[in-house]
């Protein structure tokens, strides 16, 4: 749901303090499970998590600061509380309950302090600063706790997609707060699971980016995961800015061939990069079939084949099915195999699961380079 921009949306700040239907009446449904554009948030202190308070959703103060392009502050000096994202302004006064906005619009609703900390209406905030809220109630999602999720803008990830994504992280956090409240008591201690044997991978983006490249970029960066784009080798002018942008991020550029003349592609794509990154490429990978012979000349003219161990797009899995395929390739996969994606919306989504699986499996992600 995308909750309105304008602080028009007074009268319905004002119906968000009404009392919600159907309140959560349980001790463990007081706690609210939220997620912060696609992380769940896994603090389960009190105070820590979001929760009911008189009938209002709260948060602290730095669960605003998970959100892309939003920045939350206390001045304890002042007990004043600030939000902001470009725009917009909103400002909470612990020791009057004042809150209201850059326009001085006041709403009447206050922050509360628990435990020295700040705790902020959620809704009422995203409503008036044009955040992304949605709510899952607890009896819909699955783990027993009501789960909300915050963003700067509307997620590319459905709330369903990414929380069957992270239902794992999602039924964690549950048991730990229930662990916090008393409702179950910890288990007794079962067989160690060992850990993943350690192995190697090598990550390679294969096609043409649908948009602009920069996010799959910095989720890469942001996982400290090295890649190579290999891009169609006959469309290298119109691809100029994406080429340059991975190239000076430190990412290592390739040729995708896609012709029946491997070489003579090879070399033509080369020339290309010259001219527009002033350096010869030498990665090559295509995802058709190819010949000992064909491997054999492009080796010996300098350039470097990287074939991926498995191609799943080629092999028609579906979109849906395309997460759980990876997780089951990576589960069963030995030591030092190539793993390709394609620079799609699709991979967007899955991108920094795939990351974050690739640590939990135990990979250590190696750089592509020429001279490997």
């Amino acid at each position: 749901m995308r909750l309105l921009r304008k602080p028009a949306a007074l009268l319905l700040a004002l119906i968000l303090l009404l009392p919600l239907a159907g309140v959560p009446c349980r001790a463990a449904e007081s706690y609210i499970i939220t997620v912060a554009e696609d992380t769940v948030l896994e603090d389960t202190a009190d105070p820590g998590m979001a929760m009911y308070l008189d009938g209002i959703i709260y948060v602290p103060y730095t669960t605003l600061q998970k959100l892309k392009g939003a920045y939350a502050s206390y001045n304890e000096k002042k007990s004043l509380v600030t939000v902001y994202r470009v725009g917009y302004m909103m400002y909470f006064e612990l020791d009057t309950g004042l809150t209201y906005n850059q326009e001085n619009r006041y709403v009447q609703v206050s922050a509360k302090l628990r435990s020295g900390v700040p705790y902020l209406p959620v809704q009422v905030i995203c409503s008036w600063m044009g955040l992304y809220f949605s709510y899952t109630a607890a009896s819909a999602s699955g783990v027993g706790y009501p789960i909300m999720r915050l963003a700067k803008d509307t997620p590319r990830t459905s709330d369903e997609e990414l929380y069957q994504q992270q239902a794992e992280t999602l039924q964690s956090v549950a048991r730990s707060r229930d662990l916090l409240s008393g409702i179950v008591t910890p288990e007794t201690p079962g067989p160690v699971t060992p850990e993943p044997a350690a192995r190697d991978i090598s990550l390679i983006f294969a096609g043409a980016p649908e948009g602009e490249l920069s996010f799959l970029l910095d989720t890469l960066e942001g996982a400290q995961t090295p890649a190579a784009f290999f891009l169609p080798a006959g469309q290298l002018t119109a691809l100029a800015e994406p080429l340059r942008e991975l190239y000076a991020r430190g990412f290592s550029p390739g040729l995708l061939l896609e012709g029946e003349d491997l070489l003579a592609e090879a070399r033509a794509g080369s020339e290309t990069c010259a001219r527009l990154l002033h350096t010869r490429v030498r990665l090559v990978t295509c995802r058709r079939a190819v010949t000992e012979e064909e491997l054999a000349a492009l080796s010996e003219a300098g350039f470097v084949p990287v074939l991926p161990d498995r191609d799943l797009y080629a092999e028609g899995v579906e979109q849906k099915k395309l997460l759980s395929a990876l997780k089951k390739l990576l589960r069963t996969g030995g030591d030092g195999q190539t793993l390709l994606l394609q620079p799609d919306s699709a991979t967007q989504e899955l991108l920094p699961v795939v990351c974050s699986y690739l640590v939990a499996q135990n990979y250590t992600a190696l750089p592509v380079r020429e001279w490997r």
